[in-house]
């Protein structure tokens, strides 16, 4: 019996050292599990602060952009506005001119009527400038003055 005790010492020590090392084993893979969990978690925390990220920078781009247009119509807005002032202030100036050409043209008639008639008379505040006559025998020459000399200065 003594062997027997002995043996099933043996065996309990024996059983107690696997059942241990089982534990140290389901252990280990527990630890293994949790850090796995971890990582996932870690990983899944990163890739949606990554998206996050992502998000906001195409929100900032959109914004960006938009801002973008806005100043590009805004500049347009203003270019159309300079070029119809410009056109307006053409378009005045030409209708001011077109004004004062047509009273110029009236008070020109006003003043020196059209005659239909060649033969008819002239109007009375017209002056015709007509040359002098000419003499056939005296060519148009200009005078010129002799040169001075010294003594005629004396």
């Amino acid at each position: 019996m003594a062997y027997q005790r002995l043996n099933e010492t043996w065996c309990d020590g024996l059983a107690g050292k696997i059942a241990e090392a089982e534990a140290r084993e389901q252990a280990k893979r527990e630890d293994a599990e949790r850090l796995a969990e971890r990582e996932a978690a870690l990983a899944a925390a990163a890739r949606k602060q990554e998206e996050e990220r992502e998000v906001d920078r195409a929100a900032a781009a959109r914004k960006q952009e938009e801002e973008r247009e806005a100043a590009l119509a805004v500049a347009a807005r203003k270019q159309q506005e300079e070029r119809a002032a410009v056109l307006a202030e053409r378009e005045a100036y030409l209708q001011a001119a077109r004004a004062k050409q047509g009273a110029l043209r009236s008070r020109l008639k006003e003043l020196e009527p059209r005659h239909q008639d060649p033969r008819a008379a002239p109007h009375p505040r017209r002056r015709d400038f007509v040359p002098p006559p000419r003499n056939p025998r005296c060519p148009l020459v200009p005078i010129v003055p002799p040169r001075r000399t010294r003594r005629s200065w004396r």
